[in-house]
């Protein structure tokens, strides 16, 4: 984002907001930063964006898989996203 904000000569701020989708970004700076974004290649990142929440929330799930018994760890591991996204 630190190179899309230099490229864009905006605020790291104003990225976030345009990349985000928040208000308070002029159409003008929006356009400006999305041409940056474009020609970096810059895509979301939200496994980084949910450990860096203002709220100081993380949208991450941790599961304790010390179970001696492989098989069912890495079921219930695997079923942990799904589980978490269906129910939202």
């Amino acid at each position: 984002m630190r190179d899309v904000a230099a490229l864009a000569k905006v605020s790291l701020k104003t990225v976030s907001r345009v990349v985000n989708g928040e208000t308070g970004v002029s159409p003008r700076l929006a356009k400006r930063v999305m041409a940056a974004r474009d020609r970096l290649g810059y895509r979301h990142d939200l496994t980084a964006s949910s450990l860096r929440r203002s709220d100081g929330r993380s949208l991450t799930i941790g599961v304790d898989a010390a179970s001696g018994d492989r098989g069912r760890r890495g079921r219930t591991t695997r079923a942990c996203p799904c589980r978490k996204l269906g129910r939202g």
